[in-house]
């Protein structure tokens, strides 16, 4: 099944594979090193797509250089969850010698990162479309920025959906800069938010969507986390809406398994790439993808498969050398890619700028709508047919059989794990067919220790054939298992009061430099006690302009709406915390956290 798999992969056609006719790829009797492609992300969408583009280029040949030297390539991954994390992931990616590192996929990770991934001393290829991760040096966007994005989002909405009213959900201060971004891109188009409303944190989903709807939109949309948009879309829904619903993200999966059936269709995203385009190399893509790891790919593996083959192109035709590769990336021409195409003469280290508009069809799926690049819109229909330059149909020598007791697997994906027990993490798979040398077991037999990715994983035993006698190898004591997270109590309810910032409202949407703005603030006491006298103010930037509003008293469950009004100088985007009980005149009991309820929003000229 592996071999036939290959021969799949060494038909598969892709036009950036024209570059590879120099002569780089060789079959010379020699024994080839190992060049590694290291990943942030543990069966990431990234890491995914890195080691798609690997098995690809493996079936080819060895890589060559331009020194004459042969290499079979690896793909290395390590975890991380915070910028520090990342520096030690990246440590040891550069001490297993990786030319290229991947990741992470997560955007406020990157951003928080950024220092470090532009000091990794090796080109460094992040997915993350914020503004705020700025590449330059050595880190490159592998995916069309935020900006692109939201341009071609605002375009296709206000051009070919003829929508005029537009209010806009923020469900959370991270995607302050995006919901700007889009705003700006509607106000290039002489388009105004006709609502902009900002969740807070503790504040109902259904009281939001009452106040969107009071702006009477032909449109929504929401910029926040999957079940976040869910919850809106089935709220507006049922208090009766019947407009267009947008959610950029849409065609994550997440968020449509949040939706009953009756409302996946017709939600409007946007994104470099759909697993539903057509064009010949993405179907290919999209087959091989599923085939090797047993799901649909995102557009972000779609984005790191094209970033990978680029990074091999460019060792093979300049070396090695970080500073090779880059200069190698910088020169290849714009060719056809998954995403669209490839170009690295984009400018400031973006190496693509396609841009997919859809709807949600009838299960959610994501239909194509419009294409966008850095021209503008693309005209004309995306089309399967054949590819450019189909890639070489030989397979290499098979590798040899490891030496010793082996393991071969026996169903399509075989999880490897740190320790002996589903209780440890999952450091990579093994698919069918797969053998591998076992290097002890456990001492109760179940599981196996495995030589895996240059270190030591574990496998279930019953999922594998044992070639050998199990008797010959060494039992091996479990690593320490993982600490469970501590068991958190089950709050009770507080005979107190509780006031929080259910949303806030701009009047104008986009508050403007030198005139006076009204910021509505919606307050619910959502505690068991009734607040007395409280004050509700807010220092807004810049200038830290003051404006406060007493309220007489609020009963237990109701909700009131405070107008703080202000006049500011000086365009940017902020944000300053809306303080609710001031001087602390409410006792809300010895649980309250904050009182302070952070809100951004942009002062235009």
């Amino acid at each position: 099944m592996r071999d036939s798999f290959l021969r799949r992969l060494g038909t598969v056609a892709i036009a950036l594979c024209i570059l590879l006719l120099s002569g780089s790829w060789s079959r010379a009797a020699q024994t080839p090193k190992t060049l590694v492609l290291g990943v942030i992300g543990v069966d990431s969408p990234t890491a995914r797509g890195v080691q798609l583009t690997v098995e690809r280029f493996n079936a080819r040949g060895n890589t060559v250089t331009p020194d004459g030297t042969q290499y079979r390539l690896e793909v290395q991954v390590r975890d991380a969850n915070n910028a520090s994390e990342i520096g030690t992931a990246i440590t040891n990616l550069r001490q297993a010698n990786a030319i290229a590192i991947f990741g992470p996929d997560n955007d406020e990770l990157a951003q928080a990162s950024v220092n470090v991934l532009l000091s990794a001393g090796a080109p460094v290829f992040t997915s993350a479309t914020s503004p705020a991760v700025s590449t330059t040096g050595s880190l490159f966007r592998v995916r069309a920025s935020d900006a692109r994005m939201m341009n071609a989002y605002a375009q296709y909405i206000t051009t070919d959906l003829g929508k005029n009213k537009i209010a806009i959900f923020q469900g959370d201060p991270i995607v302050a800069q995006r919901v700007t971004v889009f705003s700006t891109a509607l106000g290039q188009l002489g388009k105004t938010p006709a609502n902009t409303v900002l969740q807070v944190a503790g504040g109902q989903i259904k009281d939001t969507a009452r106040v969107l709807l009071g702006s009477q939109p032909d449109m929504i949309v929401a910029f926040g986390v999957p079940d976040q948009a869910a919850t809106l879309l089935r709220e507006l829904r049922g208090q009766g809406y019947t407009g267009t619903y947008g959610y950029p993200d849409a065609q994550d999966r997440t968020f449509i398994r949040a939706l009953p059936t009756e409302l996946r269709s017709g939600i409007v995203g946007v994104s470099n790439w759909v697993y539903s385009n057509p064009s010949a190399v993405s179907s290919q893509f999209v087959r091989d993808y599923v085939a090797l790891f047993g799901e649909v790919p995102t557009a972000q593996s779609a984005a790191a498969y094209d970033a990978a083959g680029a990074v091999i192109i460019a060792a093979a035709r300049n070396g090695i050398a970080p500073d090779a590769i880059t200069r190698g990336l910088l020169a290849l021409p714009k060719v056809e890619s998954i995403q669209g195409n490839f170009n690295g003469a984009l400018g400031n280290n973006e190496l693509s700028a396609d841009v997919t508009v859809f709807t949600t069809g009838s299960y959610g799926a994501p239909v194509l709508n419009a294409r966008f690049d850095e021209t503008g819109r693309l005209t004309g229909p995306v089309v399967a047919g054949s590819t450019t330059a189909p890639l070489a149909t030989q397979l290499p020598a098979a590798s040899p059989t490891p030496e010793g007791v082996t393991a071969t697997v026996k169903n399509s994906s075989l999880n490897v794990r740190r320790g002996p027990g589903t209780n440890y993490d999952v450091i990579g798979r093994l698919r069918q067919n797969d053998v591998v040398q076992v290097i002890g077991i456990s001492p109760a037999g179940d599981w196996v220790e495995i030589s895996f990715a240059q270190q030591q994983g574990w496998i279930v035993t019953n999922l594998v054939t044992i070639n050998g006698s199990l008797t010959t190898v060494p039992i091996i004591e479990p690593p320490p298992s993982p600490t469970p997270p501590p068991a958190t109590a089950t709050p009770t309810a507080q005979p107190f009061p509780d006031l929080v910032v259910l949303s806030t409202v701009f009047n104008p949407p986009q508050p403007k430099s030198g005139q006076p703005f009204t910021v509505s603030v919606v307050i619910r006491n959502q505690g068991v006690a009734n607040a007395g006298q409280f004050a509700v103010a807010a220092s807004f930037l810049p200038g830290n302009v003051y404006a406060a509003q007493t309220v007489p008293g609020l009963a237990a469950g109701a909700a009131t709406t405070v107008n703080l009004t202000a006049t500011v100088t000086g365009p940017g985007t902020y944000t300053v915390a809306i303080v609710v009980d001031l001087n602390k005149e409410v006792n809300q009991g010895p649980n309250k956290k904050s009182n302070e309820f952070p809100i951004s929003y942009t002062v235009v000229p």
